[in-house]
């Protein structure tokens, strides 16, 4: 019941998430650390401890060689599992409202959210696991770029990291930061750090957030509509946003931000089409409400709904760098977001059009050798992914986008 109203009382205040400020390796699917799961399972349990789990802040270095904060939470010891159990473990990360009163926090990454809300959580599937098995070295199990994180209040705070071992036959759903069927939890382990989380909480901008969200969902429909064809699945991924938002609005504000919502994607849609629309007026009234953060996460958004139908457009591409630049934002930043959709991509058309400054982050201002020395880091960048991508159509698209750079030095020869 505590839990329950619990939730009651945060959603009443409202919600707003932290887009990114910076991508560069997020979305780390697999747990990562010294070797794999099963590279550090150990058979031999005499004298292995029982499970134990810390968390530390390290300096994550960034392709482009900036470093950001990493949260790591990692463990070592005995697994938990009695007998031979289908395991899933969930971390959830929490931090105190004024009250005293545990909060879930939130993230900006899809790859980092659960299923059905933007609450924070690293769910790892690890398989069947058979009884005294364990870690004997300190292994990753979850973890998050702290500038991704946000919690009802901002500044230093210490936040509550919480690891629950479950087992994935009862059900390994997470809502709000707690297991849905508390019968399938095997254990749960505890661990607390601080962390200086930037920008304002949720709960300290709701009523900023309820004004930006139709705001996001206008800038995505112009971009769905960018090439003259608003796919059904670009339409699909917009409303499924909308009632992903709609979880973490507060109580008496939900109705209100879900017909916003709505009315700014039949508005916008009928402006795009007629050629009224006014991007500007939509970036300006964004950068009047939102913070860096916030414009990261609505430039997500764009290239979320530009991926939804396989391709990447010239125009649908085109629009996101003008609206990106309109918020002021960080064409390198925005570019390890784009290189994490476009993977998906059919770039086949792009490759081969005038998009090609677009598609590979290319300034047309730079210089000759500035250009070429942007294309040797997309060449070592993508060259690289080729052995890391494992399905075929991603091969077949990194491919494309080494055929892409190729061509591009030709046009500078």
């Amino acid at each position: 019941m505590e839990v329950i109203l619990l939730i009651i009382v945060w959603l009443f205040f409202g919600w707003i998430i932290k887009a990114i400020k910076t991508a560069g390796k997020a979305g780390l699917d697999t747990v990562q650390g010294k070797g794999s799961f099963t590279d550090n399972f150990k058979s031999d349990w005499k004298g292995m401890e029982s499970l134990q789990i810390k968390a530390e802040i390290v300096q994550q270095e960034l392709e482009d060689g900036k470093s950001v904060p990493l949260l790591e939470c990692k463990i070592k010891g005995l697994l938990p599992n009695t007998s031979a159990t289908h395991m899933t473990s969930v971390l959830s990360i929490f931090t105190k409202d004024k009250d005293g009163k545990w909060m879930p926090v939130t993230s900006a990454l899809d790859s980092w959210q659960e299923d059905e809300t933007p609450v924070y959580a690293h769910k790892q599937d690890m398989g069947y696991m058979q009884p005294n098995m364990g870690f004997r070295d300190w292994i990753m199990i979850g973890n998050a770029f702290t500038q991704t994180l946000t919690p009802g209040w901002s500044g230093r705070q210490t936040a509550k990291c919480v690891l629950y071992i479950l087992d994935k036959s009862l059900g390994d759903e997470v809502r709000f930061g707690f297991p849905s069927n508390q019968s399938a939890v095997i254990d749960v382990y505890e661990t607390t750090i601080t962390i200086d989380f930037e920008g304002q909480g949720y709960i300290e901008a709701s009523e900023n957030e309820a004004d930006l969200k139709p705001l996001a969902v206008s800038l995505a429909v112009a971009v769905a509509n960018a090439d003259g064809d608003f796919a059904d699945s670009e339409g699909f991924f917009i409303k499924n946003w909308i009632k992903k938002q709609l979880t973490m609005v507060a109580d008496h504000r939900v109705d209100r931000v879900k017909e916003q919502c709505n009315q700014a994607m039949q508005e916008t849609y009928q402006q795009s089409a007629a050629g009224e629309l006014s991007i500007s007026s939509l970036t300006s009234k964004i950068n009047e409400l939102a913070g860096e953060a916030d414009k990261y996460e609505i430039i997500e958004l764009c290239l979320d709904v530009m991926a939804a139908d396989g391709e990447a457009d010239e125009s649908e591409m085109d629009l996101i760098w003008k609206i990106a630049s309109s918020l002021g934002l960080d064409k390198a930043e925005v570019n390890k977001i784009k290189d994490k959709k476009i993977v998906t991509l059919n770039v086949s058309g792009s490759a081969q059009s005038d998009s090609l400054n677009q598609l590979l982050g290319i300034d047309p201002n730079w210089t000759v050798e500035e250009k070429k020395k942007h294309l040797n880091k997309e060449f070592s960048k993508w060259n690289s992914r080729l052995h890391t991508v494992t399905d075929q159509a991603g091969k077949e698209n990194v491919q494309r986008m080494l055929d892409a750079i190729s061509e591009a030095r030709k046009q500078l020869s």
